[in-house]
């Protein structure tokens, strides 16, 4: 089955919610952590460069493109070759 964004936004949307979850409760059962794992590897989901948080492939190439930019900026005070 190919995974299509909208089916990425809709994964990411739950895992949100599992997220908070978990970051709010430290006794968070083997299970769903598992089940979260499981549907960021079958969704093919990302980290997120900025916030850490899940989000789809393309909102990830955007905002690691946009984290690279300001690193360079950061260390180098200029930014070259990726606009």
């Amino acid at each position: 089955m190919k995974i299509t964004h909208t089916m990425q936004k809709v994964a990411v949307d739950i895992l949100e919610d599992i997220e908070i979850y978990m970051m709010n409760h430290h006794d968070v059962p083997d299970e769903i952590n598992q089940l979260y794992q499981r549907v960021i590897d079958d969704y093919g989901l990302c980290r997120d460069a900025f916030t850490g948080m899940v989000c789809t492939t393309t909102d990830y190439v955007r905002s690691q493109l946009e984290y690279e930019k300001q690193t360079m900026i950061e260390r180098y005070g200029h930014c070259d070759g990726l606009e």
